[in-house]
């Protein structure tokens, strides 16, 4: 609701207390990694995406977006391996 309105600070607190409240809420996880990851905080989006695909290790959004955070580290190795 407060990203549709465009709150977007208020919608990442949101998000940030949500996962401490809960871990296991993939969705807002993914939801951070994202976000971190268009801020360009490969390490923070890379820790959210890693939380993801332990709750459900098939979520491809997860995997291309940690894929993708690995290589803004420029750790070209380990994101061809989560590409795969």
């Amino acid at each position: 609701v407060l990203w549709s309105m465009e709150q977007f600070e208020g919608s990442v607190r949101s998000m940030e207390s949500a996962v401490k409240y809960d871990p296991q809420l993939a969705d807002a996880h993914l939801f951070l990694g994202q976000i971190y990851f268009r801020d360009q905080d490969s390490k923070k989006a890379e820790s959210h995406f890693r939380r993801v695909i332990a709750i459900e290790p098939s979520n491809v959004a997860a995997m291309i977006g940690l894929a993708e955070a690995v290589y803004q580290r420029e750790d070209t190795k380990s994101a061809i391996s989560h590409f795969e």
